[in-house]
């Protein structure tokens, strides 16, 4: 009877405690990503903040807010202390290599080299040790007000270093159907580039389009050319959707991780420090139905395989 009465005792042990962290990671970065944008929308559009600034803090506000999904996901179907951790670790790669990448255009630092040139065959002098991967960083204002284009050609790389500022002119629809005209502008764009160790001057070959003013030129060192920002986002995505599986992440944590990868790759290839904005808005986009939906994609393709492997019987 003792032990019977014993066995009906209930259990005095009350559920375990979740950290605050825990609890509400799902709310955190949301949260904070939406009072940040609004602070920084108002900051922008009083230009209290500069383009590239403003950009930056957009890069950081979607990889806080993907990193968060990503750490909750993963602690949700925790079952050790393992699993909680390898979960910290990629919800903060993935902040990093958002931010990374974004910042890899948008803030590039001191160019190793810059100058103005005017006109056909003027020349910018480089700095010794200044050769291979270079990222040339061009700026022009484009003349008039109707669609147009500016191309140009430098020389002193190894290959011909060619490249355009774009202004395109659309019509949108105001709420009193009134049409307005819409110019969007390209006025910078990065250029990459292998210098000629035999040449220590950049020269402008060729100009064409209705150029306002100078060719503002400024060169960078490139530690991460575009093959190696694809590999790196690619690989980083396929390594998380491998854990993903094999830790039985909340479909959500793979989601956010290639929309993470998609959005830092774009802002990487399209941003410069004077047009960082409107890149992100494609890479929401593009990050979204590209890198989130194709990362969902990946890890299904792997659930697949995976569980085909364990259902074969072991050789003999």
């Amino acid at each position: 009877m003792a032990a019977e009465k014993e066995a009906k005792t209930p259990s005095k042990q009350g559920p375990s405690k979740e950290s605050f962290l825990d609890a509400y990671a799902g709310f955190i970065g949301p949260a904070v990503a939406v009072v940040a944008a609004g602070l920084l929308y108002v900051l922008y559009q009083e230009q209290l903040i500069s383009e590239a600034g403003a950009g930056l803090a957009v890069a950081l506000g979607v990889g806080l807010l993907c990193s968060s999904f990503v750490y909750s996901a993963a602690v949700s179907t925790a079952r050790n202390a393992s699993d909680r951790n390898i979960g910290l670790v990629f919800s903060g790669l993935t902040l990093v290599l958002t931010g990374g990448l974004s910042a890899y255009a948008i803030t590039p630092g001191a160019p190793s080299a810059q100058a103005e040139l005017h006109g056909v065959g003027e020349t910018m002098p480089l700095p010794a040790g200044l050769d291979g991967s270079v990222r040339l960083l061009v700026h022009g204002d484009i003349g008039g007000e109707e669609e147009a284009t500016i191309n140009f050609e430098l020389g002193g790389g190894e290959k011909p270093i060619t490249g355009h500022l774009v202004r395109k002119v659309g019509l949108s629809r105001s709420r009193k159907g009134v049409r307005n005209r819409v110019a969007t502008v390209q006025n910078s764009a990065f250029v990459g580039a292998t210098l000629n160790s035999s040449e220590r001057v950049l020269t402008l070959k060729s100009l064409n389009g209705p150029l306002k003013g100078s060719l503002h030129v400024s060169v960078f060192k490139d530690y991460l050319p575009r093959p190696a920002a694809y590999a790196l986002a690619f690989s980083f995505v396929l390594i998380a959707a491998v854990v993903s599986v094999k830790r039985r992440w909340k479909d959500s944590a793979i989601l956010a991780v290639g929309l993470a990868a998609a959005f830092g790759l774009v802002v990487n290839l399209n941003g410069t420090p004077d047009a960082a904005i409107r890149p992100e808005i494609g890479a929401l986009f593009i990050g979204v139905l590209g890198g989130g939906f194709g990362g969902s994609f990946i890890a299904w393709v792997l659930k697949r395989v995976l569980k085909d492997n364990a259902e074969k019987p072991a050789m003999a």
